[in-house]
């Protein structure tokens, strides 16, 4: 990935009333990463973290939403991403 490089990785995942959203990631360098959703003009960030190489847990969905799940590469330097994500 190169740097400032924005990945939105997979399409925004529709979630239905309840719903587990279960992943994981691995990247080559520390990224920041969030999985945000849009609420008429705000946008909500359940998860939010910055500089971080890897990181895994579930979300527990409570309305029918679009969540999308965004890394950022600041470095600049390319960096691998693999990512694993199950809905539940």
């Amino acid at each position: 990935m190169p740097a400032a490089y924005k990945v939105k990785h997979p399409p925004p995942l529709t979630c239905v009333n309840p719903q587990h959203q279960v992943g994981h990631f691995d990247a080559g360098l520390p990224l920041d990463f969030n999985v945000h959703c849009h609420v008429d003009k705000a946008v909500a960030f359940p998860v939010k973290l910055s500089a971080v190489s890897n990181a895994g847990d579930t979300l527990d969905t409570r309305i029918e939403q679009d969540y999308c799940w965004m890394w950022s590469n600041k470095s600049a330097a390319p960096a691998s991403l693999s990512v694993y994500l199950q809905r539940g």
